[in-house]
């Protein structure tokens, strides 16, 4: 399908490399920090990045988040992982397509807590470098055929192919450019078709792609950009003509170097209102128009006009310049009137005259100021033995307050001391008398069985003599209705 060019946010996928970091200084800190889960946003080329971190079960862990545009783009970064302290340093470098929910395991988190416990500051640190930014491109825009430029490009995910069309048989049928981008590429067919403007940010971008491309118009609308629109100073233009080979545009550039003699047109160093060459101080209106010294007192001198106007274009004209760039010109061609020069040694009399009466005043007050630094320097000396007087009066109270402290530390020590061999103390009796309960309990249960056997053992007895008495009375049952029955 024909390419449409996408109408985007530009990006510019050179990212200087950075370093984003994030400090604790002591527990409340990481309290207080802990649960927001991320550092300070800062912004680094066209994206916002972060440091995040997050318990992980017994681990600490961390890592880096983009938070703007991060889902259009594939981010390619190589980065490097740093959690330090005063004692201890861990590293880990890590080469990735950009994951928002990648982590770097740093230390268990008990570790962490120690270390920031014993140095007092934690700091993660995170250089991160850029090495490449794609577009992450939809199946319809995977295929572009490019009529202009008689080329096809097959987008594909992390590189783009160039089919060159060409009857030479000696030339490579496709050219894998694999640090060429989808935006790159945008911007060079939109050079190409006209929708996209050359301006001084994508220019070095575009002339890479151009170049590496083979695209000739796209190239000499870059030369004429440099040649006619383009602000960057001339040093700078010409190591871009160097650097792209644009022969044409060097010699323009560089045409004032080697010349022996420059030819000027007169009429362009005539007066627009008197057509006379510029006398006096050409003066300059602020919409960029410049007449003679003679014609501007002129135009002022009228009473009758309210307001001045450019006698060129009518704009309203409140004040007006000198136009030094012209007097230099004037100057090198050596047409400044006779007065003029004579003015000229007038003011560079005076000049030398002001400054001779302003060295001696100068004089004068590197007088007064050295008068002044030696009165300053007294003082100060006085407070600097006043200071050593002070310092040695406060000697003494200070050996005191530290003999205190120490007095005061040894009975903390005592006073622990005490606290930690009653505690052991305790620890013991409570062993004791966790003994004791085990053996009454081991002593209980014994009784308990003990009784459990005697009780058991008595109602056997006692079954056995309910038995017998009952045998007992049976007989005698039997006994008396058998002797009854003989009576009858």
């Amino acid at each position: 399908m024909a390419f449409e060019p996408q109408h985007g946010w530009p990006l510019d996928t050179d990212i200087e490399p950075f370093t984003i970091q994030h400090r604790w200084v002591n527990s409340n800190d990481v309290l207080s920090n802990f649960y927001s889960r991320h550092g300070v946003t800062e912004q680094h080329g066209p994206f916002a990045w972060r440091i995040f971190w997050d318990r992980d079960g017994a681990n600490f862990v961390y890592g880096l988040e983009c938070l703007k545009n991060h889902e259009e783009y594939s981010i390619e970064t190589t980065t490097e992982g740093v959690l330090s302290s005063v004692d201890t340093r861990t590293s880990m470098a890590r080469y990735h397509l950009f994951d928002s929910s990648s982590f770097v395991e740093a230390t268990s988190w008990d570790d962490f807590q120690k270390l920031l416990n014993k140095d007092g500051e934690i700091k993660i640190a995170m250089r991160v470098d850029t090495r490449k930014v794609l577009w992450n491109q939809d199946i319809e825009r995977n295929f572009l055929h490019v009529e202009r430029m008689g080329k096809n490009c097959h987008i594909k995910r992390f590189y783009i192919e160039v089919k060159v069309h060409t009857d030479d048989p000696t030339d490579e049928d496709s050219e894998h450019l694999g640090h060429l981008t989808y935006v790159s590429m945008q911007d060079v067919m939109g050079v190409a078709s006209g929708s996209t403007k050359l301006n001084d940010e994508n220019l070095v971008s575009i002339l890479l792609t151009t170049t590496q491309l083979k695209i000739p118009n796209v190239l000499e609308k870059c030369e004429q950009f440099l040649r006619t629109s383009s602000k960057k100073p001339k040093f700078m233009r010409l190591d871009i003509a160097k650097k792209f080979k644009m022969t044409a545009l060097e010699n323009h550039l560089n045409r004032f170097e080697g010349a022996e003699m420059c030819i000027i047109d007169t009429n362009a160093l005539n007066c627009p209102v008197c057509f006379e060459m510029f006398d006096g101080v050409p003066q300059s209106y602020p919409c960029g128009h410049t007449v003679c010294f003679s014609c501007s007192e002129s135009l002022k001198g009228h009473e009758e006009v309210l307001w001045l106007r450019c006698p060129v274009c009518r704009k309203p004209a409140d004040s007006t310049v000198k136009n030094y760039a012209l007097i230099n010109v004037l100057a090198s061609l050596d047409v400044l009137p006779s007065k003029e020069k004579v003015l000229q040694k007038v003011y560079d009399s005076t000049v030398s005259i002001n400054a001779s009466i302003k060295y001696n005043q100068l004089r004068k007050d590197n007088a007064k100021k050295v008068k002044k630094i030696a009165d300053l320097t007294a003082k100060i000396n006085d407070m600097k033995c006043l200071l050593g007087e002070k310092k040695n009066q406060n000697y003494v109270p200070i050996e005191q307050l530290l003999q205190v402290e120490e007095e005061y530390q040894r009975k903390h020590n005592e006073v622990v001391r005490g606290v930690e061999e009653q505690n052991e103390r305790l620890q013991h009796d409570n062993l004791e008398l966790r003994e004791e309960l085990e053996k009454a309990k081991h002593e209980i249960e014994l009784i308990t069985e003990a009784n459990k056997t005697q009780e058991k053992v008595h109602q056997e007895k006692m079954y056995s003599k309910n038995m017998c008495l009952y045998f007992t009375l049976s007989l005698l049952f039997c006994f008396v209705m058998y002797f009854g029955y003989i009576q009858m």
